[in-house]
């Protein structure tokens, strides 16, 4: 009697644990829905800032079947993984990798940039597996570069549940933003230039403190750039000594700095003409003096022609 109740209660408890069983064994056969529209979502966040104006490209690199196997597609059937055997985040990193170069030259799938909240939205995907790329961004102070994944559309849950709209965060790094600043010296001095120095100095000028100086001479094509300068800054230029004779003009053009020198030609000295308005103003007083002297003149002629002939 006890043997027979003890496996009674041995067929009770198998049931019990294949009864609680059920369910999971169930959703993890559950095939996906091929038709149902799926849609990817990107979030990119650098802590709690957004990203604005990151560019991502999808490359669809397997399809998928209803029984959750992925088959790749033609282009990327080289990869010599086993699609479907990846566990850990290393397999997954190193098979993004590899889809990574052989989507080298493809056409994307798909493409969007991020809005204002560092949200890139795709919709109307196919099922299967996709590459995910982001292309790297500067926004000042920082340089950002984006690690590419292969993402699943659609992908399961925890508890085994298929999930069709999928939201996905990326791994990213940054750097502080660089930039480059180009200078040029240029001279304005035809028919003197045997009055140009040998060379000259400019001083490089950040956010108004110098920071560094640059010698520009005929050996360098007078130019010089300045490399691997923080971004978020402010950049001007000054030249340390102007030439004796010279000018010197700052602009910029198409981002490079230019400082020109002018040479100054002194003009020779013009004697000054006095203007003939100046010379009207003793016509009259003359012509009156002259009137006066010849009626004095005729008067005296008259009477010494007089005295003469009565004599």
């Amino acid at each position: 009697m006890n043997r027979r109740m003890s496996r009674l209660l041995t067929l009770a408890l198998c049931l019990v644990l294949c009864a609680c069983a059920w369910p999971s064994a169930a959703n993890a056969f559950e095939p996906v829905d091929l038709t149902h529209p799926l849609t990817l979502s990107i979030i990119a966040n650098d802590e709690d800032r957004s990203l604005p104006g990151v560019t991502f490209t999808l490359h669809q690199v397997a399809g998928m079947t209803e029984e959750a196997q992925f088959e790749l597609l033609s282009g990327y059937s080289a990869f010599t993984g086993d699609i479907n055997k990846l566990q850990t985040a290393a397999d997954w990193a190193a098979a993004a990798a590899a889809m990574q170069s052989l989507a080298a030259g493809v056409a994307a799938d798909a493409s969007c940039v991020t809005d204002a909240n560092g949200l890139a939205a795709f919709s109307g995907l196919k099922p299967g597996l996709y590459l995910v790329s982001g292309a790297p961004l500067e926004i000042a102070p920082w340089a950002y570069s984006f690690s590419p994944f292969i993402v699943s559309l659609p992908t399961r849950d925890q508890n085994d549940n298929w999930i069709y709209d999928v939201i996905s965060d990326i791994k990213l790094e940054r750097t502080p933003a660089v930039t480059s600043i180009e200078v040029v010296k240029l001279w304005s001095d035809e028919g003197y230039e045997k009055n140009r120095p040998n060379e000259i100095y400019v001083d490089l000028y950040q956010d108004g403190e110098q920071l560094m100086a640059a010698q520009l001479h005929a050996g360098n094509s007078w130019s010089y750039t300045f490399t691997n300068l923080p971004a978020a800054h402010t950049y001007t230029i000054q030249e340390r000594k102007v030439p004796n004779g010279y000018e010197a003009s700052y602009e910029t053009v198409n981002g490079v700095l230019v400082v020109r020198n002018t040479y100054k030609v002194e003009a020779t000295p013009v004697p000054e003409i006095p203007q003939t308005g100046q010379l009207w103003w003793p016509v009259p007083l003359l012509a009156g003096l002259g009137t006066i002297l010849f009626v004095m003149g005729f008067i005296v002629h008259r009477k010494w022609s007089q005295e003469h002939e009565e004599s």
